[in-house]
Order: C-alpha cells, then structure tokens, then sequence
C-alpha cells in the first residue's frame, strides 16, 4: 500500500495566518539532563494543515470538532485538478483541489494572494454531498468568506493548507484527515492519501 502524505510539518515559527497565534514548538525536558526528552506546542488550531467545524464561523452550530461524526474526515478521495476541471465530481467522497498554491506557503502572499473557489464551483461540490472538502490553499475563499461560510453550513468540513496533491493525478486513492478529538473550533491534522493498487 502507498500512502500520501498530504501535511505541512508541525516546527517552531511555522507560517500561521495573519494576526494568529505564532505557533511555538520548544523542547523543555532533555535526555542528557532530565532522562528523558519533551517538546511543548503552543499554536492556533488553524496553522498547518488542519480542519475546519462549523463552529468556526457559524452561530447556529457550535458544535466543537470532537462531537462531529469521524466519517466526514476519511473515505473516497477525488481530486479536482484545478478550479476549472470540469470532470463530474461522485457522490459522498472527499473532495480535494489541487491548485498549486501550496508551492508558495512560507510566502509573504500565501495568505493573501491565492485562488479562489466561485460560488458556481461551490454549488458544484454541495450537489455532490461531500464529506469534506480539502485544499491546498490556506481557505477556499479570502474574506468575507462566502463560499467558506456556504460549505460549513452544508455542514461540509475543510480541511486547509494541504500540500503534495499533485501526486493524486489520475489516481484513485482513499484520503484521511482525522482531527483530535478536542473541544474546539478546529484542529490540527495529519492528512493522508493511500493509493489503489493498480
């Protein structure tokens, strides 16, 4: 089995969106000093590759992640390979779109220079009744987050700031991004892709 790593590293000073929490990752027990070794991480839930609820920008559910079923962050993956593919996208899958734009995460303009997902594009993806809808970008839209807000209403999760989808063209894969089971707005993932054999 091949499996995919879709995830930005978790490090010290990683990228974080404008305003956020700087994410710190520092090690505060050493093994030569204290017979073991450990880290502490301090971050915002929503740098590096993580998943939205909700409970993020909606009044009306405020349901926090751990209480949303696990089965709206695995199973059949399929990838839009741009934001024009105009391929019919199946029924009850993840959804990814791959852009590109994850070649300039760490960039001054990543957060605010990147594609966008259209509203017809949108309407496109809820007919299909999506678990959960990934991108390689860090939001499907930039504020004031219309299409962001209209697939958490459908109560379509979005996993953010994927990378590496270039590697599910023209595959058939199954995908993960399974959140913590926490008592938040979001979490931190480990996004996963694994390939069918052919």
């Amino acid at each position: 089995m091949t499996i995919i790593d879709l995830s930005h590293r978790i490090c010290n000073v990683m990228p974080v969106y404008p305003g956020d929490v700087q994410t710190r990752l520092v090690q505060e027990r050493f093994l030569s000093r204290d017979y073991y070794n450990g880290y502490t991480l301090h971050t915002a839930l929503h740098a590096g590759t993580h998943v939205d609820a909700p409970m993020h920008l909606l009044d009306k559910d405020q349901r926090p992640i751990a209480e949303l079923p696990l089965e709206r962050f695995c199973g059949p993956g399929f990838l839009l390979d741009g934001l024009d593919d105009p391929r019919e996208i199946p029924p009850d899958c993840c959804v990814l779109i791959h852009t590109g734009h994850d070649a300039r995460y760490g960039q001054p303009d990543y957060f605010t220079s990147q594609p966008q997902i259209s509203p017809a594009l949108c309407e496109r993806i809820l007919a299909a009744r999506p678990r959960c809808l990934g991108v390689d970008m860090a939001s499907p839209d930039l504020p004031p987050l219309a299409v962001h807000k209209r697939l958490l209403a459908a109560g379509v999760p979005m996993v953010e700031n994927l990378t590496n989808l270039a590697a599910l063209r023209g595959r058939r894969f199954d995908f993960a991004a399974l959140p913590l089971k926490i008592s938040a707005e979001a979490s931190l993932v480990r996004a996963v892709a694994w390939l069918h054999d052919a």
